[in-house]
């Protein structure tokens, strides 16, 4: 899929999709970003559980299956 046909599905324009590819993330919202890849054919799973470590932050894990 080329960059102007993945920026019709969300209705973006390719100049964004091209931020996007190369993980410039600044200007776009967590809310935005997931309609994109809604729009793409993607699932979003998110899961939330406590931290296995005591007394320390939790951490942050993306995963892409």
């Amino acid at each position: 899929m080329t960059q102007s046909e993945a920026a019709d599905l969300p209705g973006i324009d390719q100049p964004k999709v091209s931020s996007l590819v190369r993980g410039k993330l600044a200007g776009f919202s967590i809310d935005r970003l997931f309609r994109f890849l809604t729009a793409l054919g993607s699932d979003i799973d998110i899961v939330v559980k406590d931290s296995t470590k005591q007394n320390k932050p939790g951490h942050m894990k993306v995963a892409v299956a």
